[in-house]
C-alpha cells in the first residue's frame, strides 16, 4: 500500500464515522488555500515551528483534528502531497461506504427539477454524503444511467433495447 493511502487511512482511523465526510471538506478547503500559496507549504514542511502560524490562521475555521494531521504531514514532510493524501482519503471514505459518489449519465443536461428529483432520490437512498457529477454522453439513448461507488443504475434506452437482444438471442438458442 503506497504511504499516503496508509496516511488516510490512519486518518480514518482518528476520526468517528460521523466526522469522516467532514473531515475531508476541511482537507478539500485547506489544499485549495495552499494550491494558492505552495512556497508556503515547503516553507511549513522544512521549519515545522512555522506551523504554529499555519494552525493560528486555521485554528477557527478547521477543526483541531484536521490540524493536527496537517502537523503530521508538516513533520513527516509529506505536505506537499496533501492532494494525493486527501485523494486516497476520498477513496478510502468510497470504499468504506462513507461517502458515495455518484455519476449521472445523461443523453442532454438535465433540468434543474429532473436534478433536484435526482437529489432527493439519492439524499433518501445513502444519505446527504455524496458528490454528484453529471455528464452527458452522446451515446445515451434517453433515460439515464448512476453509477454509485462502482455499482451501476442503468435505465437508459440503450440498456433496456440490449437487455431484449440478450433475452431473444438466449431464446433462440434454446
Amino acid at each position: 500500500m503506497r504511504l499516503t493511502k496508509q496516511y488516510a487511512n490512519a486518518l480514518l482511523k482518528s476520526t468517528s464515522k460521523e466526522e469522516a465526510v467532514t473531515v475531508y471538506k476541511e482537507l478539500i478547503k485547506v489544499t485549495d488555500l495552499f494550491k494558492q500559496f505552495p512556497e508556503y507549504v515547503g516553507l511549513i514542511e522544512f521549519q515545522t515551528e512555522e506551523f504554529e502560524t499555519v494552525r493560528s490562521i486555521f485554528a477557527e475555521n478547521v477543526e483541531p483534528l484536521v490540524l493536527n494531521f496537517l502537523e503530521v504531514l508538516a513533520e513527516d514532510r509529506l505536505l506537499s502531497r496533501l492532494d494525493t493524501v486527501v485523494e486516497d482519503y476520498r477513496l478510502v471514505l468510497v470504499e468504506n461506504n462513507l461517502l458515495f459518489e455518484v455519476k449521472v449519465y445523461s443523453s442532454k443536461p438535465l433540468s434543474e427539477d429532473n436534478q433536484a428529483q435526482l437529489v432527493q432520490m439519492i439524499e433518501t437512498q445513502w444519505g446527504s454524503d455524496y458528490l454528484i457529477d453529471y455528464r452527458v454522453d452522446s451515446k445515451t439513448l434517453g433515460g439515464i444511467k448512476l453509477e454509485v461507488n462502482g455499482a451501476v443504475i442503468d435505465t437508459t434506452f440503450r440498456s433496456r433495447i440490449d437487455q431484449i437482444i440478450r433475452e431473444v438471442q438466449h431464446g433462440a438458442k434454446r
